[in-house]
């Protein structure tokens, strides 16, 4: 495999940066507002009873966090099913 030369990787890198950072943005707003909406208004409360105290109340890091790793986790089945199905 042929080496990346420099120019083309000083091209890139900023592409990829900034694809990182709205993807990064994203998930952090979709995050809370899955937070304002379990916690805030009270779903987790009223309809998850059945979860313990700790998952009816989630804080907004905790709903940060679990968006972050949920967005890595189905990357990379999607990159894993890619690769299994040819596409």
């Amino acid at each position: 495999m042929a080496p990346i030369k420099p120019k083309l990787l000083a091209f890139l890198m900023p592409y990829n940066l900034g694809l990182l950072m709205s993807k990064f943005v994203l998930q952090l707003i979709l995050a809370t507002v899955f937070w304002f909406g379990w916690s805030a208004l009270g779903v987790g409360v009223v309809y998850f009873d059945f979860l313990p105290l700790q998952y009816q109340q989630a804080t907004l890091v905790k709903c940060i966090g679990l968006f972050l790793v949920l967005h890595v986790v189905l990357s990379v089945l999607a990159g894993a099913l890619r690769s299994v199905l040819g596409r």
